[in-house]
């Protein structure tokens, strides 16, 4: 099990937030509990995201770049090797998480997105993971991007044992919290790190996400999800202007492939600036084609 408390600032302010949470819920003697509804809620959210985990997590990468930025990297890996049924890798060269990332990843409908700004600004994607894994994973540089190892807000969420943990050892409150709080709105801070995890930081990455596959069935979900990614005929980086390349890479043996796709962007001169809009030519030399988009 990953979950280890650690000693860093981020990893403090993980484990105060979580407590936080825990006696709020213990304190309360109303019948009604607001956590007890938004977990009901939770629940139901994977669902409205049918087979879009990995769009989802595009698009924060996406977002996940600075506003005006044209050079942003993605990279997803499937390694259908690891572990017993596989794990999934979302990776991205973008801004590390903030403690107002962490609010917003671990809270529904709390996003710290500017809406008009970035893709996505409900706060709600993330949660559609839940339809391969049940416990996701997010690593993240602290200060600066550049280190050999994700040193600021590494985290999972909290299952019984944390719980217990986070009740002193109280069963009967575990018990309490673990039917009223969702595991998502309880993160716990990760002290061990994966070669895998590692390798993204020592490229470079600001932000990797872990999603370790929960049976044979989100396997095989994970394949066909990933194979629409490489097979689609919709032009993917066409709306994600902060994007320069992504890559999809499978780990299957002797199966292995890898794809880059790529996105550069041409400003049409004697047009942009005319009320307000830029207006750009796209090039998706991938797919051997080019569109004019017009952009606030």
């Amino acid at each position: 099990m990953p979950h280890l408390y650690g000693g860093s600032r981020f990893a403090a302010f993980i484990e105060q937030r979580s407590r936080a949470i825990i006696e709020d819920e213990l304190n309360r003697h109303a019948d009604w509990s607001p956590a007890r509804s938004l977990k009901q809620m939770a629940g139901k959210i994977p669902h409205e995201y049918e087979g879009g985990f990995f769009i989802e997590l595009i698009q924060n990468g996406h977002d996940a770049h600075p506003h005006g930025s044209i050079d942003g990297t993605l990279h997803i890996t499937l390694d259908r090797t690891e572990g017993e049924y596989g794990c999934v890798y979302v990776a991205n060269r973008g801004r590390p998480f903030s403690e107002s990332n962490v609010k917003a990843l671990c809270d529904i409908a709390a996003s710290d997105k500017p809406p008009g700004q970035d893709v996505g600004n409900k706060g709600v994607g993330f949660r559609s993971v839940r339809q391969v894994t049940d416990w996701p994973e997010i690593y993240s540089a602290g200060d600066s991007v550049g280190s050999d190892q994700f040193d600021g807000f590494c985290f999972g969420f909290a299952r019984p044992a944390d719980v217990l943990r986070l009740t002193n050892g109280d069963k009967s409150a575990r018990n309490r919290i673990l039917e009223h709080i969702d595991p998502y709105f309880l993160p716990v801070p990760i002290a061990e790190r994966g070669s895998t995890v590692k390798e993204f930081a020592v490229q470079g990455f600001a932000t990797v996400i872990r999603l370790p596959l929960r049976s044979a069935l989100a396997k095989k979900e994970a394949l066909r999800r990933f194979t629409e990614l490489e097979d689609s005929q919709s032009p993917i980086l066409l709306f994600l202007e902060r994007i320069s390349s992504l890559t999809l890479e499978l780990k299957d043996g002797n199966n292995s492939r890898r794809k880059v796709l790529h996105r550069s962007t041409r400003t049409i001169t004697g047009l942009s600036g005319q009320s307000g809009y830029r207006f750009e030519e796209v090039g998706l030399a991938d797919q051997g084609v080019s569109f004019w988009s017009a952009l606030l």
